[in-house]
C-alpha cells in the first residue's frame, strides 16, 4: 500500500499511451458518463475522478476535494488509496485551492517546485451544482503547461462529476430554496432562544459522605497521654465498655501519696483528741488536725477520681467511629481533644463538601440526589436540614462548605430505616443539590459569568 509520508515522494513518470483520436475521446467520455452514474457514494465517485480521468486528461497527478462545512477537504489522490493529510506536499495543494477562485476552471502554479517537478503546472477544475455551488473540486497536475484544449475537456468532466456528486450529498439544506432555508433558519432560532428561556434549577454537584446523626463524643477526660486503645473501627461497643486507658503511674503514685496523706493527718487527728482532756494546747490544735484531715481526704478523693478517669468508658451503645488505632497510641492529648465517636447505624445523614466555586443561591431546605459509589445506579432522594456558615478548609487544602442532609426514606427517629435503606456509615459518592429555577442560558453561562466578574471585575 503507498502512503504519503512526512515528506513528498517524487511521483516516477509513467508510460501514456498515444493520445487518442477526437472521436476516441468523445466514445471515452460517454463511456466515462456511464461510469460516473453507477457509482453509489461520494468517496467512490471522488476516487474514480482522481483515477480514472487519465485516459481524457492527459495528468500526472489529481487531487480530488469535496466542500463541507468547514471549506473544501482533500479526499482522494491519484493512484494512492490512503494519504496523510499533514505531508508538506498536500498541504501546499490545500492551501492553493483554497486560494484560487473555485467557480471556474483555472490554470494555477504550485509554489517552490523547480522545473524539472512533476507537479508544477496545475489545472483547477470546480465540481459545480445545478443551483451554482460548490460541491467539490479536482486539481489535475503535470510537468508541462495546460493547453487551451485540455481546458474544455476538463470543464466538461467537472459539469459530469459536479452533477453527480451533488445527487449523492447527503447535506440538502444548502439546495433549499432561499425562502425555505431563511424559514427554517428562523424556526431554529426560535427553538433555541426558547430552549434557553426554559426554566431549570440551579445544580452543584458535590461529594457526600455518610456519617451518624448526632453521634456521641468521645473526649479526652485529662491531660495525659494514651497507653491503649482496646476497640476498632465499626466495632460495636455497649455502655460502659472500656474503650481506651492513659497512662497512670503518675495518677497512681498521686494516688497512693494521697491515702498516706489521710493515714498520716488521722493518727495526727487521734492523737490530739486523746491528749485535749488533759491539755489547753491539745484542745487548740485538735481543730487544725481536724481541718488537715479533711483537706487530705478532699485530695485522695480527688486523685482517686483522676485515676478512674485514666480509663475511658462508652458513654452509650453504638458502633466505633475511629480512623485507626495505631494513630492515637502514645500520643499525648488535652482536656478535651476528641478521641473518637459512638454512632447509632440506624440514625445516619449526609455530609457534603460543597466546593467555594460552586456554591449557589441557597434557602435551606434544598433537594438533593445522592448516587453512591457501591451502588451508582440507585437515585437517594434527601432534603437538606443544615449548612456550615463558613467555608472549612478539607484535608486536600481547598475550601467547601459543608451541608448536611437527610435521607428522606428516614424517619424522625430514625429508628432501624437507615439499615433498611443499605446507608452504611462510611459510605461516599456524589451528590447533586438542586436550587431555584432559573433560565437555562444562566445555567450554562453562570461560570462564564463568574470567572469574567472575578478576572475583568465586569
Amino acid at each position: 500500500m503507498t502512503r504519503i509520508g512526512a515528506a513528498p515522494t517524487p511521483i516516477r513518470p509513467v508510460k501514456t499511451k498515444a493520445k487518442p483520436a477526437p472521436n476516441e475521446s468523445a466514445l471515452r467520455l460517454l463511456q466515462l458518463e456511464t461510469e460516473v452514474r453507477r457509482h453509489i457514494s461520494a468517496s467512490e465517485l471522488l476516487h474514480h475522478l482522481a483515477n480514472e480521468t487519465r485516459a481524457i486528461i492527459e495528468f500526472r497527478q489529481a487531487f480530488a476535494f469535496q466542500y463541507q462545512r468547514s471549506g473544501l477537504r482533500l479526499k482522494a489522490v491519484s493512484s494512492l488509496s490512503s494519504f496523510d493529510r499533514n505531508a508538506p506536499l498536500l498541504q501546499t495543494v490545500t492551501r492553493l485551492v483554497q486560494n484560487t477562485p473555485g467557480d471556474k476552471t483555472v490554470a494555477v502554479e504550485l509554489p517552490d517546485h523547480d522545473e524539472q517537478a512533476a507537479f508544477r503546472y496545475g489545472l483547477w477544475v470546480p465540481l459545480m451544482t445545478r443551483k451554482g455551488t460548490i460541491a467539490g473540486g479536482v486539481l489535475f497536475t503535470r510537468e508541462k503547461p495546460w493547453p487551451e484544449g485540455q481546458h474544455m475537456l476538463a470543464t466538461r468532466l467537472g459539469d459530469v462529476y459536479g452533477h453527480a456528486l451533488s445527487a449523492l450529498t447527503k447535506d440538502r439544506l444548502r439546495h433549499l430554496p432561499k425562502p425555505i432555508k431563511l424559514m427554517l433558519q428562523i424556526l431554529l432560532a426560535t427553538v433555541i432562544v426558547m430552549a434557553l428561556a426554559f426554566p431549570v434549577p440551579l445544580s452543584a454537584i458535590a461529594p457526600v459522605e455518610i456519617i451518624g446523626r448526632d453521634p456521641a463524643v468521645v473526649a479526652a477526660p485529662l491531660d495525659g497521654v494514651i497507653d491503649e486503645i482496646l476497640v476498632t473501627p465499626n466495632e460495636w461497643v455497649e455502655q460502659g465498655t472500656v474503650m481506651a486507658r492513659f497512662k497512670d503511674t503518675e495518677l497512681r503514685n498521686a494516688a497512693d501519696i494521697a491515702q498516706q496523706r489521710v493515714l498520716v493527718n488521722a493518727a495526727r487527728l487521734a492523737t490530739t483528741s486523746s491528749g485535749a482532756f488533759a491539755s489547753a494546747d491539745a484542745r487548740r490544735d485538735l481543730a487544725v488536725a481536724q481541718a488537715e484531715l479533711d483537706l487530705a481526704l478532699a485530695e485522695k478523693s480527688l486523685a482517686d477520681e483522676r485515676l478512674a478517669r485514666a480509663q475511658i468508658l462508652a458513654p452509650t451503645s453504638g458502633l466505633v467511629i475511629l480512623s485507626a488505632a495505631e494513630d492515637w497510641v502514645g500520643r499525648p492529648v488535652s482536656v478535651g481533644e476528641r478521641i473518637l465517636q459512638i454512632a447509632d447505624p440506624a440514625r445516619v445523614e449526609y455530609r457534603l463538601s460543597l466546593a467555594v466555586d460552586d456554591l449557589i443561591v441557597m434557602t435551606g431546605d434544598e433537594r438533593v440526589r445522592v448516587f453512591l459509589d457501591s451502588d451508582p445506579l440507585a437515585l437517594r432522594p434527601a432534603q437538606i436540614h443544615r449548612a456550615s456558615f463558613h467555608a472549612i478548609s478539607q484535608p486536600d487544602g481547598t475550601l467547601a462548605y459543608e451541608l448536611y442532609a437527610t435521607d428522606n426514606a428516614q424517619t424522625d427517629d430514625g429508628t432501624g430505616s437507615a439499615i433498611a435503606a443499605g446507608l452504611r456509615i462510611g459510605a461516599r459518592g456524589t451528590a447533586q443539590i438542586l436550587g431555584e429555577p432559573a433560565p437555562l442560558a444562566f445555567v450554562l453561562l453562570r461560570r462564564p459569568f463568574a470567572w469574567m466578574r472575578q478576572t475583568f471585575g465586569i
